[in-house]
């Protein structure tokens, strides 16, 4: 399977896309320099001020919105709260991948 399970394509489809979106001048693409280690390759689209449009701000607003006015303040803070402890297990099973 690909790399990243769920897109539905490789790779290398993703990159083809880029590149016709580059020839076509929909796309340029520049280097960034890092504070440490090498540098990033970036593609920018002049012209346009959002690339993608941003439709999921509005809903995750609207749904903690909502999950206040049915669970109220204690229940909000219960939820993120285990939203986080969730977060941070995943984040510390991949990071201390290795160590003693």
């Amino acid at each position: 399977m690909w790399p990243r399970k769920g897109w539905g394509s490789p790779p290398w489809r993703c990159a083809q896309h880029l590149y016709a979106l580059e020839t076509g001048g929909d796309a340029v693409y520049a280097e960034e320099a890092r504070p440490r280690g090498r540098r990033s390759s970036c593609a920018r689209y002049p012209g346009r001020r959002r690339p993608f449009c941003d439709s999921h701000s509005s809903l995750a607003t609207d749904l903690i919105v909502q999950m206040k006015k049915a669970f109220g303040d204690e229940g909000l803070d219960k939820l993120l709260k285990l939203a986080q402890c969730r977060s941070e297990k995943a984040y510390r099973a991949k990071t201390d991948k290795g160590r003693p």
